[in-house]
C-alpha cells in the first residue's frame, strides 16, 4: 500500500470510531500510524511555495533617497546655491551634477543618513559628470572618480574602483542597516583640462529596501559642512583669535608635490592683508601631514615660512602678511609624493595699531574704472556680475580675478544676472577691453527674453598679452550696465 493511501486508511478508520462504531475489526489500525511519520515529513515541502514570494520580495532594491527621509552632509558644494547643487547628485539627471569646491578632491565626501528600519545593499553612482557642453566633453575634461571608500561608523568596510571609461551607473554590493553611510574620494584621474581641479558626479543613489521606514517621498535635508580652505581658516581663528583673515580668495592654485620644487606665482593687492593656507596629502594613500614638507612664501625677497595649522592634517599657512607696496610673490613647495591645493585671500586692513579692520574693504585692488559696477539702463538691471574660469549649469565656477596660462582654464567666463523690467524682449552686449584706454565697442549681443530674471555668459580666451582688462556689459542702447576688471598674468610673472 502506498503512503497517501495509508493515510486515507486511518483517516477512514478514525471517523468511523468518532461515530461510535463497534466493528471488532479496527483495534489493530494502529499499526499504520507506526509508518505515518515518513509522509508527514512531505507537508513542510508541499507548503514551501507558498512561503517562497514573501522571502523573495523584499530582494528588490531600490534608491532610497527621495523615498525614505534622509539628510546628507557632503564636504563642499560649489556654486550660488549650495543646497541646489548637492541635490543634483539625486535627481535622475544624467546632465546636472553635484559639484565640490576647487581643491576638494581626495578626501571629499557625500555622507547619506538613513532611518534604521532600512536595509541598504548597495550604491550606484557615476565616475563623473556625463554631459557634453557647446562641444566639449565635461566627463573627460573633468576629473573623474577612480576609487571610493565606504565608511561605517568611522571605519572603512569597502573600498570599490570605478571603470573610467563608463558613463552609466555603476552598482556595488553593499551590506546593512540605516545610519550614516560616507562614500570618499580615495583617488581621482585627472581631466585633460588643466585647472578644473573639482570633483563632479552625475549621480549617486543609496540601494536598498524602505523595511520599517516612512516612504513618504520626503525632501532630503541638506547640509554642506564646509569648503576646505574655510575649514582651515576657522581652525585659525580658533587658535588666532587676535589675527582673523579677510574672507576672499584671491588665486587658488593646486599640483603634483615631488622632490623638485613646484613653483607659482602669485599675485597680491597693494595695501592690504594676504594669508596663504592649504593642504597636502600624500600619495600613497596615508593620513595627511606635513611631514617632509618644505614650503615657502617670498615676498620682496623675503621668505615667509609656512607653519603647520593645529588640529587640521596636512594645512598650513602664512602670516598674516600685509603689504604697503609691491604685487608679486612666490610660492614653492617640495617634499614626499603627493599633492597640494592652496588659497591665497586677502583683503583685511591693519592700522597703525596693529587692529584688523574687515569693515568697508572692497575688491583689493580696484579702482573705478575697474568695478566691480552694477547699474541699470534701457529696463535692464543687472543683479550680480562674475568673472570666473568656466560656467556650469548656469553657475559661475572658480570665481576669480586673476588669471594665469598655468593653472587656470584657457578662458576667462563673464557671467551677468539681471532683471528685465520692460516686459518685452531685448538684448545686452559683452565686451572685453583693456582697463586703460581700451574700447572694446559694443561687443556681441545677447538676446534677453521677456521674463522678469535671466542669467547669461560670455567668454574670450586668456592667450593675449599680459595685463589688466575688464568685461563690460551695456544695454541695447549702447548705455553702461556693468563692468569688472580682472588680470591676465604672464607666465614668467
Amino acid at each position: 500500500m502506498r503512503p497517501m493511501e495509508r493515510i486515507s486508511t486511518l483517516a477512514l478508520v478514525l471517523a468511523l470510531a468518532g461515530c461510535g462504531s463497534e466493528e471488532p475489526a479496527q483495534p489493530p489500525a494502529p499499526a499504520p500510524a507506526a509508518a505515518a511519520p515518513a509522509p508527514a515529513a512531505e507537508p513542510p515541502a508541499e507548503t514551501e511555495p507558498e512561503v517562497a514570494p514573501e522571502a523573495e520580495a523584499p530582494e528588490e532594491s531600490v534608491g532610497l533617497v527621495g523615498l525614505v527621509p534622509a539628510t546628507i552632509r557632503v564636504s563642499s558644494a560649489a556654486g550660488r546655491d549650495p543646497d541646489a547643487t548637492v541635490r543634483r547628485l539625486f535627481d535622475g539627471e544624467m546632465e546636472t551634477a553635484w559639484s565640490t569646491e576647487k581643491g576638494d578632491l581626495e578626501g571629499a565626501f557625500v555622507s547619506v543618513d538613513l532611518p534604521d528600519g532600512v536595509v541598504v545593499t548597495g550604491v550606484a553612482l557615476t565616475a563623473g559628470y556625463v554631459k557634453e557642453s557647446r562641444g566639449r566633453d565635461l566627463f573627460t575634461a573633468n576629473q573623474r572618480l577612480k576609487t571610493l571608500r565606504v565608511v561605517r561608523h568611522d571605519e572603512e568596510v569597502a573600498r570599490f574602483d570605478l571603470d573610467l571609461d563608463s558613463r552609466a551607473l555603476q552598482t556595488f554590493p553593499l551590506e546593512g542597516r540605516g545610519g550614516e553611510w560616507r562614500f570618499e574620494v580615495a583617488a581621482v584621474e585627472d581631466g585633460s583640462h588643466e585647472g578644473w581641479e573639482d570633483v563632479s558626479l552625475s549621480e549617486l543613489q543609496v540601494m536598498g529596501r524602505p523595511g520599517s521606514a516612512e516612504t513618504t517621498a520626503p525632501e532630503s535635508e541638506v547640509h554642506v559642512v564646509g569648503r576646505p580652505f574655510e575649514q582651515i581658516l576657522a581652525g585659525l581663528a580658533a587658535v588666532e583669535p587676535g589675527h582673523p583673515v579677510a574672507g576672499r580668495p584671491l588665486q587658488t592654485f593646486f599640483g603634483a608635490v615631488g622632490s623638485e620644487a613646484q613653483t607659482r606665482k602669485l599675485h597680491f593687492a597693494d595695501d592690504h592683508c594676504h594669508r596663504l593656507v592649504g593642504r597636502f596629502r600624500p600619495s600613497d594613500g596615508s593620513a595627511p601631514s606635513l611631514e617632509g614638507v618644505e614650503a615657502t612664501l617670498t615676498i620682496a625677497g623675503t621668505e615667509e615660512p609656512l607653519r603647520e595649522v593645529p588640529g587640521i592634517a596636512g594645512a598650513f599657512t602664512t602670516g598674516p602678511v600685509c603689504l604697503a607696496v609691491g604685487r608679486q610673490g612666490t610660492f614653492a613647495i617640495r617634499g614626499p609624493a603627493g599633492t597640494f591645493a592652496a588659497s591665497l585671500f586677502g583683503g583685511a586692513e591693519e592700522d597703525a595699531q596693529g587692529n584688523w579692520s574687515m569693515d568697508a574693504v572692497g575688491e583689493p585692488g580696484v579702482d573705478p574704472d575697474a568695478g566691480p559696477f552694477l547699474g541699470s539702463a534701457a529696463g535692464i538691471e543687472l543683479t550680480e556680475m562674475a568673472v570666473a574660469q568656466m560656467v556650469m549649469d548656469g553657475e559661475a565656477l572658480g570665481r576669480t580675478t586673476y588669471f594665469h596660462p598655468e593653472d587656470t582654464s584657457d578662458r576667462v567666463y563673464c557671467q551677468v544676472r539681471l532683471r528685465n523690467t520692460t516686459g518685452q524682449p531685448t538684448e545686452i552686449h559683452i565686451a572685453y577691453e583693456p582697463l586703460e584706454g581700451g574700447d572694446g565697442g559694443l561687443g556681441p549681443s545677447y538676446d534677453v527674453p521677456a521674463r522678469e530674471r535671466y542669467v547669461t555668459f560670455s567668454y574670450r580666451g586668456t592667450h593675449v598679452a599680459p595685463g589688466r582688462y575688464r568685461c563690460v556689459v551695456r544695454a541695447a542702447n549702447g548705455e553702461l550696465l556693468g563692468m569688472q576688471a580682472y588680470d591676465i598674468l604672464s607666465r614668467d610673472g
